[in-house]
């Protein structure tokens, strides 16, 4: 299949599963859903990782939606603005999450000042 290149004025949006071991009443248990992201170029996430709380950051920026989420009565979590920015105050959530993204965008490899 060839490459398509896409310029910096189009947008590539993505999906890559993310497993998080959360914390439940029961003890750790493997979870997973499906993040929809934006990729960004090298520039602009070298600039997020500089900033302070660079993880809240780029989920802000990436994190554009998700397949697979439920709230705790069992129903789909819809995105929004409001529900990603929850999603980045859970710890584990959120290191899960960038860490699927970091692999997605660079092979599992995370460059700092390169």
């Amino acid at each position: 299949m060839p490459l398509t290149f896409l310029t910096p004025d189009e947008a590539n949006e993505f999906t890559w599963p993310v497993t998080a071991t959360m914390l439940t009443p029961d003890g750790p248990v493997a979870q997973t859903f499906t993040p929809r992201f934006l990729e960004i170029d090298e520039d602009e996430l070298n600039a997020i990782f500089k900033e302070p709380k660079s993880d809240i950051a780029l989920l802000q920026r990436v994190l554009i939606g998700w397949d697979d989420l439920l709230d705790r009565a069992g129903k789909t979590l819809p995105f929004s603005a409001a529900a990603r920015d929850q999603l980045t105050k859970k710890p584990r959530l959120r290191k899960a999450v960038v860490e699927a993204y970091i692999d997605a965008i660079l092979g599992g490899e995370r460059v700092e000042g390169n």
